[in-house]
């Protein structure tokens, strides 16, 4: 039986994706972040699609496929909360957006069977959207990874929209970042009350040619605030010995952290860190009190 052209499209635009950015030019060199990201919308209207075909003779078809696609989004951001990476309303709406699509393209062909005037327009109307929504996200992706490689040796410019692009929350998602402070090459925190509470990024990947990373750190809270910091590579299997991790007390006072890269390189017990593959830098406070704030420069190889 012939696929349906829509799903080829679809999933062919998928593919796209998971090419794009694990092997073709620039995206070759982005992070598995944001590929997870990514892949949230194109592998939720895969899944979505794959169920309204297994249930194809189901009454209340469409009745019992949301409900299961929508629970299985909402158990898998639910099973991320307290974990470094934590549960994301954005990457829930991503899941939302691409159960919508499958649901979309099951309701034009439901449709094109039933009435043949007008198909040829909407089927175009749907590839464009479809392409046109890929196509933008791989365009910002472009640009975040060129304006990544063209501002190293910093890794971030807090005051800069490619910055804003590749900032994360750690916590929950109330917290917030004073961007006044922002032009100053400062990024104040508003920490949350979480178990952790902070930044991550997706930074310049390749760190070989580099001898240290320089950051300070400072604390605008009732005590001294302990505080992680953590460098990923694509190799790491999220074991806590895997990873460079340093935890340091900071108060109000700045500290000015420098690591060398040689200690990064060396951090995991059975290996070492591949310095030219680095895919997340995450700073941030253990188990702070509400209101705490965390204030952050700007961090830089050297």
């Amino acid at each position: 039986m012939k696929l349906k052209p829509a799903i080829w499209q679809f999933g062919l635009l998928a593919l796209l994706i998971f090419l794009g950015h694990n092997w073709l030019p620039p995206f070759g060199a982005f992070t598995r972040p944001d590929l997870q990201d990514a892949l949230h919308a194109p592998g939720f209207a895969a899944y979505t699609l794959a169920l309204l075909w297994v249930f194809r003779g189901a009454r209340a078809r469409h009745t019992l496929v949301v409900v299961l696609a929508v629970t299985t989004a909402i158990v898998g951001e639910a099973a991320q909360i307290g974990s470094p990476r934590d549960a994301s309303m954005l990457d829930f709406a991503r899941d939302l957006l691409g159960i919508a699509a499958a649901l979309s393209i099951d309701a034009y062909w439901r449709w094109r069977r039933s009435r043949a005037v007008g198909r040829r327009f909407a089927g175009a109307a749907l590839a464009v959207v479809l392409t046109a929504a890929t196509l933008s996200h791989l365009s910002w992706l472009a640009y975040l990874e060129t304006a990544v490689r063209q501002n190293a040796p910093a890794l971030t410019d807090f005051g800069s929209l490619w910055t804003r692009g590749i900032l994360h929350t750690i916590g929950d998602e109330g917290l917030e970042f004073d961007r006044r402070t922002a032009g100053n090459g400062l990024m104040t925190v508003r920490l949350t009350g979480s178990r952790y509470s902070g930044i991550r990024l997706t930074p310049l990947r390749d760190w070989r040619g580099y001898e240290q990373l320089e950051v300070s750190l400072a604390a605008d809270a009732s005590g001294p605030l302990s505080v992680v910091l953590r460098i990923i590579d694509e190799n790491h299997d999220y074991r806590f010995d895997d990873r460079f991790n340093q935890t340091l007390s900071v108060d109000n006072s700045t500290v000015s952290l420098i690591v060398d890269l040689s200690d990064v390189v060396d951090a995991p017990r059975n290996r070492k860190l591949d310095a030219g593959h680095i895919t997340d830098v995450a700073i941030f406070a253990l188990q702070p009190r509400e209101g705490d704030k965390l204030i952050i420069g700007n961090l830089r190889l050297r």
